[in-house]
């Protein structure tokens, strides 16, 4: 336990002087954005409380790129993260929580394709 407690954000000092210092961005993700097995702290809270980033964390543990689940990631980045207010920076944790769940594999998009997703369906390009 005191190693964990040696990490927590309540136990971090903030840089006033990082280039993150009042960043809004979002966090989208499963169980590593929401903290699971770190009592719910994740790289998020540590972000926050070491670099002053104003975070918005959208974490879900379990959940899937694919589907139209309330909980998938898609429905989540439609429904809970605000477009109303402008973000510096918008970080996704993909996980293997599609594989898990045996979600079909999809086709890669056109890079300038912005609409008409299948959003059953998951792929990671390689790169």
């Amino acid at each position: 336990m005191s190693y964990y407690i040696s990490y927590a954000p309540s136990h971090q000092t903030l840089n006033p002087k990082s280039p993150l210092m009042g960043r809004r961005i979002a966090f989208l993700g499963s169980s590593i954005t929401a903290g699971a097995g770190a009592l719910e702290d994740s790289f998020v809270d540590y972000l926050v409380a070491t670099d002053g980033v104003i975070a918005i964390k959208e974490a879900v543990s379990g959940t899937t790129l694919a589907g139209n689940a309330p909980d998938s990631y898609v429905q989540r980045l439609y429904h809970r993260i605000p477009v109303t207010q402008p973000l510096d920076a918008f970080v996704c944790q993909l996980s293997t929580n599609d594989g898990r769940h045996d979600k079909a594999m999809g086709q890669v998009t056109g890079a300038q394709q912005r609409h008409g997703f299948d959003e059953t369906t998951m792929l990671i390009q390689p790169d």
